[in-house]
């Protein structure tokens, strides 16, 4: 990575995660094991980045009925919250339990 303080960032040696379309959010876990990317798919994706040269994806996560928008974790990590363009918002458990 380079760049300055207060300018962009510049990222090499990007990994392509997955989507057919740019993804337009991003949210890491608190522990910053998980990334969840979100495009306008309608699906978002959950990936293992506990190795970020090999990223896993570990889930994929569809309900919404438009595009994904945001996203964030729970302070604890097991709750995310995925939000559309259309105003909906879908909460996932992220526990380890089936």
């Amino acid at each position: 990575m380079t760049g300055e303080p207060e300018q962009l960032v510049r990222l090499t040696g990007r990994t392509p995660l997955g989507h057919d379309s740019a993804a337009y959010t991003t949210a890491f876990s608190p522990d910053g094991r998980l990334l969840l990317t979100g495009s306008h798919e309608y699906a978002a994706l959950l990936w293992d980045v506990s190795e970020p040269r090999r990223p896993v994806r570990v889930a994929t996560l569809g309900g919404h009925q438009s595009q994904i928008s945001a996203a964030a974790f729970s302070p604890t990590g097991d709750v995310l919250a995925t939000g559309a363009v259309d105003e909906s918002v879908v909460l996932w458990s992220l526990d380890a339990e089936p």
